[in-house]
């Protein structure tokens, strides 16, 4: 007795699903994203001959930015010296932290000095200027 084979389909993956899913994560993704504008302040730092570039994006270094009308920011959030003092004060490590204090050229010396106190009275023993390198004539 013969038994007549009946041809099977190979196996296939249905993609319809999966790309579905993708689908639904991606718009997932993008209407619970928060978007947020460039956060840009117009700096003019001063130059030094001796500056160095310093590195804003290391762990336990907190960057400050006054701007030219004495304006005090920390990442992106704008604050007053009392605040500045009480947020230095509430970090952990102090000891072990460096502020880079970003002042525009134009800044007035009162604001920079004022700055530089309230670092200091929160116990930051770590500041620093951060400069743009002076253009030296190549000849």
């Amino acid at each position: 007795m013969r038994f007549q084979r009946t041809p099977r389909d190979l196996p296939t993956i249905n993609l319809t699903p999966l790309i579905d899913i993708l689908f639904l994560v991606l718009m997932f993704l993008v209407l619970t994203a928060t978007f947020r504008g460039a956060f840009v302040l117009d700096l003019a730092l001063p130059t030094a001959e001796t500056g160095t570039p310093a590195s804003v994006t290391a762990p336990g270094v907190v960057r400050v930015v006054v701007s030219e009308e004495g304006q005090v920011t920390v990442e992106e959030r704008s604050l007053t010296l009392d605040e500045l003092e009480r947020l230095l004060i509430s970090l952990p490590d102090r000891e072990d932290l460096q502020v880079v204090l970003s002042a525009d050229a134009r800044t007035p010396h009162a604001g920079v000095v004022a700055v530089m106190d309230r670092v200091r009275r929160a116990g930051v023993p770590g500041l620093r200027l951060e400069t743009t390198p002076l253009a030296r004539d190549p000849g």
